[in-house]
């Protein structure tokens, strides 16, 4: 009798382990399922909103280059703007600044506590901002986007007023 207790125990040992073998195998086949769904709906959702993988080139002189954007309501609204060519004054000897004539800012400013070569900021509600050179600062901004290529885009921008232009490639 205690042979067949022991036998019938290990019987239901390795049954219910097998059986967590092919739940388990189910339970990782569902979440593949539901992370690829969430991948659509998420890319879905992008291009019903009208966000597409775009990057935004700056011409300054003849010279173009090319920015990563930030994915904010602020950089959206800027970019429904374009093409857009501005005048932009010198300030400060490290930015390139205007006033639009909208605000574009949506979200709570931040202070970054270091801004980048590169950088495109939004400053208040409505002042696009072309950093070209690196420094501490204490001041807010949104962050638009930045521009990789800063040896030559500082050149480029120089000093006092300079044409940019903006634009979705």
């Amino acid at each position: 009798m205690k042979k067949y207790i022991g036998l019938l125990s290990l019987c239901i040992i390795v049954l219910a382990g097998c059986g967590q073998q092919e739940v388990s195998g189910r339970q990782a086949a569902e979440e593949e399922n539901i992370v690829e769904e969430t991948d659509q709906e998420m890319t879905a959702g992008r291009e019903d909103a009208g966000v597409k993988e775009e990057n935004l080139v700056i011409t300054v002189g003849g010279q173009e280059f090319t920015a990563e954007v930030e994915d904010n309501e602020t950089t959206k609204t800027f970019l429904s703007m374009l093409p857009l060519t501005l005048n932009m004054n010198d300030f400060n000897g490290n930015e390139k600044v205007i006033s639009l004539s909208e605000s574009i800012r949506k979200e709570d400013p931040s202070c970054p506590g270091t801004i980048y070569s590169g950088d495109i900021m939004c400053y208040g509600s409505d002042q696009l901002v072309l950093f070209y050179d690196t420094f501490s600062t204490v001041y807010n901004y949104v962050k638009i986007g930045h521009v990789d290529d800063t040896e030559e885009y500082a050149e480029a921008l120089g000093t006092g007023s300079v044409e940019v232009t903006f634009s979705l490639k």
